[in-house]
């Protein structure tokens, strides 16, 4: 039974804009998953407080070390007990002075927590939430004619707080110029509805994983975890986000593309991707994995792709429509990631 933890933040419980969208989602996702369990956290009816010193302290404090509990580090546990259960999280959120509500920001101090939620190794940090997503539905009173789309900072924030959890997908749904006085407002309702909407539509150009041959040790978690990498792959390339891309990469991948040298590392792949995006727009982006070995934490895909670029970009005889691909991915302490990428134009 899949779980859906729904959070509102807004002060308003009547007349909520970002509370109406977020009814839509939850009634999409009923559909989509009869049955399922809805848990949820008002903000505005039951605030979790701000961090106290005390609290900070019993974070820090080992559990064994026979402190009696601080009841801030009994609640941070309840939440982010609560976040683990869910493999969907909604948020509805407005836009409060160019930032996100006070009371969801002192629910994320109470979530990002070392050692619990995200951790720390030789290569840097690592979320401990991998195979989840979220999806943000805010509203705001203006709009991009006011000039201040450059200072809305919710967005940036609670997608960077989320992929460093280690959240396989963060969407976006934002609904502007609530406080216009133009007649448009359902017309922009209606749009957001609708790319609500899109989140469930079947997406018939990407195939069915239950085709894929696993060879070898794979959970049912492995096999989900691996699907959903492939498919934030797809995504980032169709959305021409190379910061996306990378995140799901090792440290020391490699990328081999026809026509080009091996790129090596995240930091050259993070600028051979940004670089490529700049002059080439994916279209069409489909992955087809035909079979999936694993031998220890490493795993290798084999499959084919199909690609399509927008009308004028720079590189699109270097992209066949038809190719295949090998990715080899590693298993780490914050989930599979691709180590190797490459592809190439011929089958």
């Amino acid at each position: 039974m899949k779980t859906l933890l729904r959070i509102d933040a807004s002060a308003r419980k009547q007349g909520s804009h970002s509370r109406a969208l977020a009814d839509h989602f939850q009634h999409r996702w009923l559909e989509a998953h009869p049955g399922g369990k809805i848990l949820t956290r008002d903000l505005a009816e039951n605030p979790v407080p701000h961090l106290e010193n005390a609290t900070i302290s019993a974070f820090l404090t080992n559990a064994s070390s026979g402190h009696a509990p601080v009841p801030g580090a009994v609640l941070s546990d309840e939440l982010i007990a609560e976040l683990k259960s869910a493999e969907q999280v909604l948020i509805s959120s407005p836009l409060y002075n160019f930032n996100l509500p006070s009371t969801l920001k002192a629910y994320l101090d109470h979530v990002v927590r070392f050692g619990r939620t995200f951790g720390a190794n030789e290569s840097g940090y690592f979320g401990m939430l991998a195979g989840k997503s979220v999806c943000v539905v805010t509203a705001r009173g203006g709009s991009a004619a006011d000039g201040l789309d450059g200072l809305d900072f919710q967005g940036p924030s609670l997608k960077a707080v989320f992929e460093f959890l280690g959240f396989n997908r963060v969407d976006w749904i934002a609904l502007t110029g609530t406080s216009n006085d133009d007649g448009q407002l359902e017309t922009r309702a209606a749009q957001a509805r609708s790319a609500l909407d899109a989140l469930f539509d079947p997406q018939p150009a990407q195939p069915s994983a239950d085709n894929i041959e696993w060879r070898g040790l794979f959970s049912l978690q492995d096999r989900d975890a691996i699907n959903a990498l492939r498919a934030a792959q797809v995504r980032a390339i169709l959305a021409g986000d190379a910061q996306s891309y990378a995140r799901h990469c090792t440290d020391d991948v490699l990328l081999m593309l026809q026509g080009r040298d091996v790129v090596s590392g995240r930091a050259q792949f993070l600028e051979c991707e940004t670089q490529l995006f700049q002059t080439t727009k994916f279209e069409v982006m489909r992955q087809i994995p035909l079979r999936v070995e694993r031998q220890d934490d490493l795993a290798v895909e084999s499959g084919r792709q199909e690609l399509a670029t927008a009308t004028g970009s720079a590189q699109t005889e270097s992209f066949k429509a038809r190719r295949k691909y090998t990715h080899v991915l590693r298993k780490t302490a914050a989930g599979w990631r691709f180590a190797v990428l490459m592809s190439n134009n011929s089958l």
